[in-house]
């Protein structure tokens, strides 16, 4: 049996019980905790002007990523997408010759079980 619908950072117990005609009697009881997702390694890249290409790896148990940017690194990070491919083109307000701030979190049920990226940037064409 493989359990699909586990969640990452969470503790599950399992035991098995045989069955036959009669009731078999449970296995002892078996604990594991599930891994965290691993932080995703994001690419940033100036495609055309007012537009940037924001990519990275496929997250094992991620079922969506969250895009953030921000004109400071420091500064409040804004929420530009959510999606469930690795990759985002982003030109919603975006200005040439700026710089920017990304950063992407992968998530699997919620994004308080994510992994967030270190925060990259990219100046646009």
């Amino acid at each position: 049996y493989k359990d699909t619908k586990v969640v990452p950072k969470k503790t599950y117990y399992y035991k098995v019980q045989a069955v036959n005609k009669s009731s078999g009697k449970y296995s002892a009881v078996t604990k594991l905790k599930t891994k965290a997702l691993t932080v995703p390694n994001i690419k940033l890249k100036s495609v055309k002007k007012k537009q940037v290409k924001i990519s990275w790896d496929k997250i094992s148990g991620a079922k969506k990523y969250v895009v953030y940017r921000s004109d400071k690194e420091k500064g409040k990070y804004k929420k530009v997408a959510v999606t469930a491919k690795t990759s985002y083109k982003d030109t919603k307000k975006i200005k040439s010759k700026k710089v920017y701030y990304y950063k992407v979190r992968a998530y699997h049920t919620s994004t308080s079980d994510g992994s967030i990226s270190k925060i990259n940037s990219i100046k646009v064409k």
